[in-house]
């Protein structure tokens, strides 16, 4: 009898966790909105372990300057921090996402 609150909780928390993944695929993927284009400043370059052993993962990220929209760091991939250095001016595209939530695109031009 104990099983039955279990089940019930299992049941409204993996449909709580589907529907957030649901929500941020499709405010990606299924946007069409024009991007803005923002010009910024690169103050630093910081890779981040997490985990110990086989099982630690890198995940390589910049700061940058001015702030968009109050975020100044985004997660970046090996290949484009090897090639950013502090001191640099790139440009950063952000979209307003099909249900308005913006976000930064992954997508990095050097200037």
């Amino acid at each position: 009898i104990w099983a039955v609150p279990f089940i019930y909780f299992l049941i409204l928390s993996s449909s709580a966790l589907l529907s957030v993944v649901v929500f941020h695929f499709t405010n990606h993927f299924l946007d069409f909105s024009s991007r803005e284009e923002h010009k910024v400043t690169v103050t630093g370059s910081y890779c981040r372990t997490i985990g110990k052993g086989r099982n630690a993962t890198k995940h390589f990220e910049i700061s940058f300057r001015p702030s968009i929209y109050k975020v100044n760091k985004i997660e970046v991939s090996r290949l484009n921090q090897g090639l950013i250095n502090s001191g640099n001016t790139i440009k950063l595209y952000v979209y307003q996402g099909l249900y308005g939530v913006r976000y930064i695109s992954n997508s990095i031009d050097l200037k």
